[in-house]
């Protein structure tokens, strides 16, 4: 993390993953409204999730973090 950067709260990341989760579903909704039915369950799946993993930290547990770039 470089000096003028700060970390970021648990409750932030939540907010955060929360915020994402309904954008997927927003778009997930519009392709479904376009009759892009083979990309919508993409985005839906996307949505669900960012929401469980903002569940997860709202109950002070950590998921897994697989592209974080930790060795």
């Amino acid at each position: 993390m470089r000096r003028d950067e700060r970390a970021v709260t648990r409750k932030e990341e939540e907010e955060s993953l929360l915020r994402r989760s309904k954008e997927f579903l927003d778009t997930a909704e519009y392709q479904k409204s376009r009759g892009f039915y083979d990309l919508a369950p993409l985005s839906l799946e996307q949505a669900l999730q960012l929401f469980i993993k903002s569940k997860i930290l709202a109950q002070g547990m950590n998921y897994p973090r697989t592209h974080s770039g930790a060795p």
